[in-house]
């Protein structure tokens, strides 16, 4: 049950549909669309690539690419679907244990990894006590900088509105730092640990009443979230206390004065080393349509910076050869 809770969180996490949005083109707008965008583009890419390459590749001498840094702990590479984040810094483990220390106010704990996936690694923090049944769990979670300070800080938010509005098994958020200027260097989150199994280790084993069981509750979760948490504004959520003067601006309003509908956090205009160099339009957006053309404006942005890098990469191999 408790994946089914996670996967409408992040269905709620990064997509906060309008209600004026037209249903026809909500599958359009899904992240299935916009895996599918990130597919075509990106062999479009690399057929545009070879196609420059095999073009100069008479003239060109070998030489190093400049590429743009990447921030700490960062750095790109490149599979099937396009650009993937991925670690070049691991987390220190004893300062993960300093900061459990002293947000949650217990010297006797103990920190070990549990799990770690594209954007993130997870913690499992242990609070001893006298007795096993009273020993108290928590999940420390350390983020990639892959869209710094708003990736972070749109997820507390997205947590404690939903803990707010619905009954979805949602974790507590003790404590997070949503910058990089920390002992740890990295974003990070300490919430409560969930208890539960992952739905597809058991699936199998399940019978089909229990099956039912899981799926009319998954149901139910969906209708309560899709009932409770509607905006007027495509983007991600975040506290106004948090969001500097120029996205408090461009900010829509919710129900609650707790929360606005600010940039959006999504991978298809973060992702890979190019995209926080060019212009991009992280919204909110007030139509299905502005978003759809944001999306297509970062991939044209993201084109003609690569062109321009391609173009500087030849010349200065034309430079090179003629000083030699």
């Amino acid at each position: 049950m408790q994946l089914g809770a996670v996967a409408l969180i992040q269905d709620s996490l990064f997509h906060h549909w309008s209600k004026k949005i037209d249903p026809t083109l909500a599958w359009l707008c899904s992240d299935h669309w916009v895996s599918f965008f990130q597919y075509a583009t990106f062999h479009l890419n690399n057929l545009f690539t070879t196609s420059l390459a095999h073009r100069h590749q008479q003239q060109m001498t070998p030489t190093h690419f400049h590429q743009p840094s990447s921030a700490f702990g960062l750095r790109w590479k490149s599979n099937l679907f396009g650009p993937v984040p991925a670690w070049a810094a691991t987390p220190n483990i004893a300062t993960i244990e300093a900061l459990s220390r002293q947000h949650l106010c217990a010297d006797n704990l103990s920190v070990k990894f549990l799990t770690g996936g594209a954007f993130n690694k997870v913690y499992l923090i242990t609070v001893s006590s006298n007795t096993i049944n009273s020993q108290k769990s928590y999940i420390f979670r350390a983020t990639l900088p892959v869209e710094p300070f708003y990736k972070t800080a749109s997820e507390v938010a997205t947590l404690r509105l939903l803990r707010q509005r619905t009954s979805l098994p949602v974790p507590e958020v003790f404590a997070y730092d949503c910058t990089t200027e920390n002992e740890l260097g990295f974003e990070w989150i300490i919430m409560e640990k969930v208890p539960g199994v992952c739905l597809r280790e058991v699936w199998r084993d399940l019978s089909l009443e229990r099956k039912t069981i899981v799926v009319e509750r998954l149901g139910q979760l969906s209708k309560e979230l899709r009932g409770k948490c509607r905006f007027d504004a495509i983007g991600s959520l975040y506290q106004p206390a948090e969001l500097s003067e120029a996205d408090l601006e461009v900010a829509v309003a919710t129900d609650d004065s707790d929360f606005v509908i600010g940039p959006i956090v999504n991978s298809f205009i973060f992702a890979g080393k190019r995209k926080p160099l060019i212009k991009r339009d992280r919204g909110p957006y007030r139509s299905d349509r502005e978003y759809l053309l944001a999306l297509m404006n970062v991939e044209l942005e993201d084109k003609r910076l690569l062109l321009k890098l391609i173009s500087g990469k030849h010349d200065k191999s034309n430079g090179l050869a003629t000083v030699k």
